[in-house]
């Protein structure tokens, strides 16, 4: 696996975006897929792909990402919890 910084995934997102003409919902549902896939081969090489993951939710992209994540994750078989953290300021 490799791993990207920050300055990096920005200049990849760029590029999907204005160059490949990506929309973002289509990034997030592939991230999503992806790293369910990921974390099912990983917990199935661990013996615990039984057990229950926990997604712990932020706000912001990242959040999306990670509800993304976590339903493929069930669609692949997993059982997973999400919590949604964060503050909801309505105006």
């Amino acid at each position: 696996m490799r791993i990207v910084d920050i300055a990096e995934i920005k200049s990849i997102e760029k590029k999907c975006f204005e160059e490949l003409g990506f929309r973002e919902e289509t990034i997030i549902e592939n991230v999503g897929q992806q790293t369910a896939r990921v974390l099912k081969e990983d917990l199935l090489n661990l013996n615990c792909f039984a057990r229950e993951v926990c997604f712990l939710v932020g706000p912001g992209n990242n959040g999306a990402d990670a509800v993304a994540t976590a339903r493929h994750f069930q669609y692949l078989g997993g059982n997973c919890r999400r919590f949604v953290l964060g503050i909801i300021y309505l105006v």
